[in-house]
């Protein structure tokens, strides 16, 4: 009997420089189940549509079920702490940190500043999360931009760096956005260090809807009467997606943001298509049960709360609090 030919991978050439680090496949937990079949995302040689392109709404969701509510006492502990901008810093967001799967403590380290606290995650290289806590305070101030994107010092070299973007035709995309940092110049420089970025579509998205999402949040919290907020921003990937640069950055196929205000304990989940939209959206297209994004991202927010209480943030869909992006004071990312 004639024995089938053995196929054997070609090795893939060797990137110059290496990387610092070995990079990691991506995990099944980022599987989308949700979003459907998403427009590929931009890359170089293909054209983009322009700022103005009709915005494309994610397919109607197939319903996940809400993830089950964590008993207070048992949730997941946060990841190590890398660094720390002051002792006390991880006072400013109370117990509403989220919380993730046992076998995320290997792979995300805690990075807490005065400006957001983020999970840094070492296989994608990318924030599985970044938390801000705004008032209007936080968005008033004569900080400019810098651009000086670089690496996290608390990270020592684990992050991506200007090297893995140069030439892949997408932006640094800000999490917590450099717009919401305005209040002293460290807290904006801050918000420039690779920790706090992911691989976005360019025009139509960070520079376009993307943009205006975070243009509303500031509004809402500046002159919306949301004077107490908590904003959660984060990728969502596609099982073996794309990844640019030596070390393997991650590209999302989607970016998901939820605000909380605390006084009013309401809460709204959005989600993203990281791919062209256009410059201004009807926000209600995009608006996400937090349920819904747990399950994308193995995620859970509020753990604290009683499951009635998590239940009432996390089932709906809900609504956007109104269009006021007017009266944001600037139109920084």
């Amino acid at each position: 009997m004639a024995r089938r030919p053995v196929h054997r991978r070609a090795e893939a050439p060797r990137r110059r420089p290496a990387p610092p680090h070995r990079a990691h496949p991506l995990r099944k937990r980022h599987i989308v189940h949700a979003i459907g079949a998403a427009a590929p995302l931009a890359v170089a040689g293909l054209a983009l549509a322009t700022p103005q392109a009709k915005p494309v709404p994610l397919p109607p969701p197939g319903r996940t079920a809400p993830a089950a509510p964590v008993a207070p006492g048992t949730e997941q502990p946060p990841p190590p702490t890398a660094g720390m901008d002051s002792p006390d810093c991880l006072n400013r967001y109370g117990n509403l940190l989220p919380s993730n799967g046992a076998d995320s403590k290997a792979r995300e380290t805690l990075v807490c500043r005065r400006t957001y606290v983020l999970a840094f995650d070492a296989d994608t290289r990318d924030p599985d999360w970044v938390m801000e806590h705004l008032s209007p305070a936080d968005l008033k101030g004569g900080a400019k931009r810098s651009n000086k994107f670089r690496q996290d010092p608390f990270l020592k070299g684990a992050d991506a760096g200007n090297w893995d973007y140069a030439g892949m035709h997408f932006d640094r995309g800000h999490q917590a956005p450099a717009g919401d940092a305005r209040f002293t110049q460290k807290a904006m420089d801050d918000s420039f260090y690779f920790s706090n970025m992911a691989p976005q579509v360019g025009i139509g998205f960070n520079r376009g809807a993307w943009k205006y999402l975070e243009e509303n949040v500031r509004a809402w919290v500046s002159c919306g009467g949301h004077s107490d907020v908590y904003v959660y921003t984060g990728p969502v990937y596609d099982p073996g997606g794309k990844a640019i640069g030596g070390d393997k950055v991650a590209v999302p196929r989607a970016f998901f943001k939820i605000v909380y205000d605390a006084a009013s304990d309401r809460a709204v989940g959005f989600l993203l298509p990281n791919q062209v939209i256009g410059a201004t959206i009807d926000l209600s297209l995009y608006v996400k049960p937090i349920a819904d994004i747990e399950g994308m991202t193995g995620l859970t927010f509020f753990p604290h709360y009683d499951q009635r209480r998590q239940a009432l943030l996390k089932s709906s869909a809900g609504t956007p609090w109104g269009h006021v992006a007017q009266c944001a004071s600037d139109g920084g990312d």
